[in-house]
């Protein structure tokens, strides 16, 4: 326990989130601004019956459920670790089950390619396709700077920074290729300027790319 001195909820919450993605912070706050509004009291004084009474109020699917106690689990967890309460009420607290529906997710090859070829564009046809063959989210896919990409034998190496702010290598094969070329870049903030490029090869796609965000 550490030697905290008394938090409001805003407080509170702002120091569970420090270092998180912006995604994780941008969802887990709003559920803690839910409960705490529900619950209308500090951290501190929460009961068991106000956790609980607030998972009842929860309307959302299954999945949707889980996800928010385990933030507002996360973040008791949090508040004992800190001291600002004096016994961690979250364990007590079930996580509502939800039924696995990854089989309903997963897309068939013919539906992968209903949705290539549903592209109006060659940019959009390297997305969708990049997403599929690489697996990537959508964030990692927006991240994507050319010094992510990489030659690698007839294909490529895509370096990821993704979910839970980690780091991963995608290999993906000689449908694509990504290749440094230097060229000039006229820009608003600079003329001339010096920028690595690459040809980024998907299929029979090419796509010239600079040193900033891919797409």
């Amino acid at each position: 326990m550490l030697n905290t001195p008394t938090l409001t909820n805003t407080e509170l919450v702002d120091l569970w989130l420090h270092g998180k993605s912006a995604n994780t912070v941008d969802g887990y706050r709003r559920y803690a601004e839910r409960f705490f509004s529900h619950v209308n009291k500090p951290a501190s004084d929460c009961t068991l019956m106000d956790f609980q009474l607030w998972v009842m109020t929860l309307s959302s699917s299954d999945n949707s459920k889980r996800v928010a106690v385990g933030a507002i689990k996360s973040l008791f967890s949090f508040a004992k670790q800190l001291g600002v309460i004096s016994a961690n009420l979250g364990i007590l607290v079930k996580s509502p089950k939800a039924k696995n529906r990854l089989a309903e997710r997963i897309l068939t090859q013919e539906e992968v390619q209903l949705l290539i070829n549903s592209t109006t564009n060659e940019r959009d046809r390297s997305i969708v396709r990049l997403l599929y063959f690489a697996g990537l989210r959508v964030s990692e896919l927006c991240g994507l700077k050319c010094r992510d990409l990489k030659a690698r034998g007839d294909g490529g190496q895509i370096t990821v920074f993704g979910k839970g702010e980690k780091t991963r290598v995608v290999l993906v094969g000689a449908g694509y290729t990504a290749y440094p070329q230097k060229k000039t870049h006229q820009s608003s903030h600079a003329q001339n300027a010096e920028c690595t490029h690459f040809r980024f090869t998907t299929g029979t796609a090419t796509q010239e790319i600079i040193d900033e965000r891919i797409w």
